[in-house]
């Protein structure tokens, strides 16, 4: 009997299997959307197994399931859908889009919301489709797409930096808002890569840090604006605070993706210059106008008459660019994953600017049990660029490319009598181009973990502790031929830069409903610290060019070799308080106290507090029984403190250099004193307030958010002048107030829903700027950008300023009212002793009849009246259809290359065709652009409103179509996609340069709107394939 026992429990449980067996069935059926289009690649899932299948391209599955089963259909943007078997054979189903629902959660610091919650004002950017589009960064891709967001690209050279202005700027330095990555608050410095540089290399611009990571991994991201929403970040809040969320893995079937995008780019126009024979003609003339004989003779023109170069043909291409997206994502009941590589070939529209970079991240989450969760991320990027040397500030024809092909004389050959590179030619737009070299490496690792305990249903303890690390090298090199190779026999630079920082935070959530009260709160602590060291060497006199920065112990004259090392740390205790009564009443409270080690002792600690209401008036019963077109209607304001910590490390403290000096025959090194400490200094304290309203109609097919604000920025870092008997210039100070109030619109529309779609959405921003004090420098106090065109005192002048009442960075210079046409009226003026009739007329404002440094006034703004954006999108069927218009308009731009293209002063460099066509011959002729000279300084070496220009511009940012290819046949293929993208198709603008789109020295708050020899943005067209197994 006991030998029989084991056999008869075997029997039953094979029994019981059969039975089991007996009871599946094959379900089948069609999944659709909203309007009944069948959706391909759906997951159909067995709720509480592993078991699961997609849709075929009619939209039709199959699977075996138990009669009581119950099936979840899935689809990205899609509501989840769960579904009983109760022994059906056939199950259709409909989902239903949830892109729109205002019950969205959106992520804010240290949490998330329901959208329909929200007291603050933030902006959610969701990035679909982004791998169609040719966006190096992911702040390219909000351009436009975002009220009160304002992005100009610095230049269009592979990688380059820009700026990013939430609701204007607030300092006289950064205005960079924060960026936080999957909850980490992250570096976006690569060091200092110019530490003990000649000028010539520290002068030219930075890349995006931005560009380090792959915009394809990216699922959302948030836009913080307001003072309740970015009071939680404190001290570094005040510009704005950006929160990127990354793709991970859902629950079902595997996933694999892979795209691939080709780009070929080109630049909108050239810029036209003179020809040999036009350039000989203007150069003669000059000479004559001058009183002395012409350049060139008879043999001279009949000898260069073969020559003729216009050398922007020869540093412009068609530039190509090649990026490819892998990703493999899954996951089940606990665990998810999400895995991504990527590669970025960029060959920009001019020649040897290029960018690589290869990427890789793994996000990973485990459910452990019911009371702890786990979050892992990390990736890792290596990158490699030479950017195109460009907008140096000190207009050195050698240390810019665009420059150089712009200024270069077309009679000049380039090339020796056996086709190679003539160094002996000064500022040879060749040597510039493919001698000289700058090229930056940087390697990024980050990752962070996040730990979720739920201690009680309402009471979850998180941790996230993490690392950021950056390593970064610079190599230069300055060949013979080149203003600073020549004057050095080739120059070499070598700049390294590390940093890493690494964080930990440790907060409580707390989420708790009772009747009608809920109950939202989170506390905690943070502290995050920075460790960053700098390298600099250089070395000049080498024997040859040959070998450029890779044979420093090949140099005559090694140069002096700068270290530097800083360490500095943020503490931080923060709290958020929501309350909602009856869904119909919201109240939040917001505070964070910061320390910074930058800070001095009794100063460390500033507290940024914030409050917001918000009340859903549609909630009501008198709004529900009455106005039933709006679907929802919420009004909510905003008041709080943020800060901005531009404090250097030691910005507090005395801080020593190092001079040398003569004693006993010897060179002696010594420390000396730079600087007064001031130990009461601060950050800079932005208080805003804001005001809202959330509007919906028609079930939430038009959707429209209106926001008004009012900022004020005070104890601005400002260097305040101090008597030179101290011996020191400045004393770095919190003084004075910056002002920005604006208004910004968002609409959003889903037109039609049908088998034909169309959606729109657009944004409006305006936004007024001005300095309302200077603290101790008084109301008639002026702070100054740097000097321009230093080169051979060009200029060397600064052209922005700041002034009471008006915006941070207004051009600042001397008015021209006309030519003078005679004689006389060259008599009756204040340059008697000194113009001629075709000269420029400058304008003796203070009616002094001298023209001097007092005679300059404010001649332009950089800041735009207002931006915009405009999308529609369309779809039928496989089709998809979508373009996009972005506008700024009121701005202006200091076009500095028309400082020597358009002064007609001498024959050093070439000319505009305008200005040579259009000059002044004889009384009458012209007005505007004077005579040929043979020298004597471009417009008298004064910045005027001659080179201030109209910035405005409305383009057809980007045109998108795609396809789904049919798969009937290819089951195994869940999507095969193509797509075609044109980029800055069209531009309308009134900007006689390149291209209107650019801020060459964007990194400080006075010195925006500049065009300096600056790569210009290009034109691309983008064909590829999106495929999805």
């Amino acid at each position: 009997m006991r030998r029989a026992a084991p056999i008869f429990m075997l029997l039953l449980l094979i029994l019981t299997g059969l039975q089991s067996f007996a009871q599946s069935q094959v379900v089948g059926g069609t999944v659709t959307d909203d309007l009944g289009q069948t959706l391909t690649g759906a997951t159909v899932k067995l709720k509480g197994s592993s078991m699961g299948v997609v849709t075929a391209i009619d939209g039709k599955y199959s699977i075996s399931v138990p009669d009581n089963g119950i099936l979840i259909f899935s689809y990205v943007g899609m509501a989840e859908k769960s579904v009983p078997v109760n022994k059906r054979r056939v199950i259709n189903v409909q989902l239903i889009s949830n892109s729109a629902s205002l019950n969205d959660v959106v992520v804010v610091g240290y949490g998330t919301v329901r959208k329909s919650d929200l007291t603050g004002s933030v902006a959610k950017f969701k990035t679909d489709n982004l791998e169609q589009y040719p966006v190096t960064s992911i702040d390219q891709a909000i351009q436009g797409k975002v009220s009160g967001v304002q992005i100009v690209n610095s230049s269009g050279s592979p990688g380059a930096g820009l700026s990013f202005v939430v609701r204007g700027g607030n300092s006289l330095g950064s205005n960079q808002p924060l960026i936080i990555l999957d909850g980490y608050p992250i570096d976006l410095g690569s060091g200092n890569l110019s530490m003990g540089a000649n000028n010539e290399v520290a002068n030219q611009p930075g890349q995006n840090p931005l560009a380090a990571l792959n915009p394809n991994d990216v699922e959302s991201i948030e836009i913080l604006k307001d003072a309740s929403s970015t009071a939680i970040y404190g001290s570094r809040g005040a510009n704005g605070v950006v929160i990127i969320t990354t793709k991970r893995g859902k629950k079902g079937v595997d996933q694999i993706n892979f795209s691939f995008r080709s780009d070929a780019a080109t630049i909108r126009k050239k810029l036209p210059v003179l020809n040999t024979q036009d350039f000989i003609k203007f150069s003669n003339e000059g000479a004559l106008n001058d009183g002395i004989d012409s350049i060139y003779k008879a043999p001279a023109i009949a000898a260069l008459g073969g020559i003729n170069n216009n050398w922007q043909d020869q540093i412009f291409r068609t530039g190509v660019t090649n990026n490819y997206q892998l990703s493999v994502s899954g996951g089940d009941d606990k665990n998810k994953y999400f895995l991504s590589g990527e590669y970025t070939k960029i060959n920009g529209p001019v020649y040897n600017s290029n960018l690589n970079r290869g990427n890789i991240r793994f996000n990973y989450d485990r459910t452990v049990n019911k009371a702890l969760t786990v979050k892992f991320n990390v990736t890792a990027t290596k990158s490699a660029s030479r950017l195109g040397l460009n907008s140096a500030q000190s207009g050195l024809q050698s240390s810019n490319v665009i420059g150089s092909a712009l200024l270069s004389r077309p009679l000049t050959r380039g090339v020796d009598d056996v086709g190679e590179i003539d160094q002996s030619i000064a500022d040879n737009p060749l040597t510039v181009l493919n001698l000289q070299k700058d090229n930056t490496n940087l390697d990024l690792v980050s990752s962070n973990l996040t730990a979720d305990l739920k201690l009680t249903k309402d009471l979850i303890f998180r941790t996230n502790v993490g690392g950021y690390n950056t390593s970064s090298l610079r190599q230069s090199y300055s060949p013979v031929g080149t203003y600073v190779g020549s004057q050095l026999n080739g120059y070499a630079f070598r700049g390294e830069s590390s940093r890493f920082n690494y964080l930990s935070e440790f907060t409580l959530n707390y989420a708790k409903s009772i009747n009608k009260h809920s109950i939202n709160a989170v506390a905690g602590y943070t502290w995050q610290k920075w460790d960053q060291k700098g390298l600099g060497t250089s070395a000049s006199g080498f024997p040859n060019d040959n070998l450029t920065y890779e044979s420093f112990q090949s140099a005559k004259s090694p140069g002096i070799t700068t270290t530097a090392h800083q360490q500095w740390a943020l503490a931080s205790y923060l709290g958020r308080f929501n309350y909602a009564f009856d869904n119909r009443y919201l109240l939040t409270l917001t505070g964070r106290a910061d320390g910074s080690t930058k800070l001095a002792e009794g100063h460390k600690y500033t507290f940024f507090p914030s409050a917001a209401v918000a009340w859903k008036v549609s909630e009501e019963d008198f709004f529900k029984d009455n106005v039933k077109f709006i679907s929802s209607f919420k009004l909510r304001a905003s008041y709080g403190l943020s800060g901005n910590q531009n404090i250097a490390v030691g910005g507090t403290q005395t801080t020593f250099g190092i001079m040398s000096y003569v004693l006993n025959g010897q060179v002696v090194k010594g420390y000396v004193q730079n600087n007064i400490a001031n130990p009461v200094l601060g950050w800079e304290k932005t208080k805003q307030f804001n005001a809202g309203a959330d509007i919906s109609f028609m079930h939430d097919k038009l959707q429209l958010e209106v926001n008004v604000y009012k900022k004020r920025t005070d104890d601005l870092l400002i260097s305040l002048p101090i008597p030179a008997n101290t011996g020191y210039t400045n004393y770095l100070s919190n003084a004075g107030s910056v002002e920005n109030k604006g208004l910004e619109l968002d609409l959003s529309a889903q037109i039609l829903r049908s088998a034909f779609k169309w959606d729109v959405s657009g944004n409006i921003s305006f936004n007024r700027n001005k300095l309302v004090s200077l603290g101790p420098l008084g109301d008639d106090g002026k702070i100054f950008g740097p000097n321009y065109l230093s080169a051979g005192s060009l200029l060397n002048q600064p052209i922005h300023i700041g002034v009471l009442n008006q915006p941070v960075g207004s051009f600042y210079g001397y008015r021209i009212n006309g030519i003078y046409q005679t004689a006389a009226e060259v008599a009756a003026g204040p340059e008697a002793g000194t113009a001629k009739p075709g000269d420029f007329r400058f304008v003796d404002l203070n009616g002094d009849n001298i023209i001097n440094a007092d005679d300059r006034q404010i001649v332009g703004n950089p800041n735009p009246d207002y931006i915009f954006g405009l999308t529609n999108s369309f779809s039928y069927k496989k089709f998809t259809f979508s373009f996009f218009i972005q506008g700024s308009i009121g701005n202006q731009i200091a076009n500095l290359n028309r400082f020597r293209l358009d002064a007609l002063a001498g024959n050093a460099t070439n000319i505009s065709q305008e200005a040579f066509d259009g000059r002044w011959t004889g009384p009458g002729t012209s007005n505007y652009y004077p005579r040929a000279k043979s020298g004597g300084g471009y417009f008298s070496s004064r910045f005027s409103d001659f080179l201030i220009e109209d910035g405005s511009y409305v383009r057809l940012k980007n045109v998108n179509v795609s396809y789904s290819l049919p798969l009937a046949k290819i089951s195994w293929v869940k999507d095969i996609k193509i797509f075609l993208t044109a980029t800055n198709l069209l531009t309308f603008t009134n900007y006689t340069g390149f291209d209107p789109e650019v801020n060459a020295d964007y990194g400080n708050g006075l010195t925006q709107g500049v065009d300096n020899g600056t790569y210009p943005q290009y034109r691309t067209l983008t064909a590829g394939i999106n495929l999805k197994f």
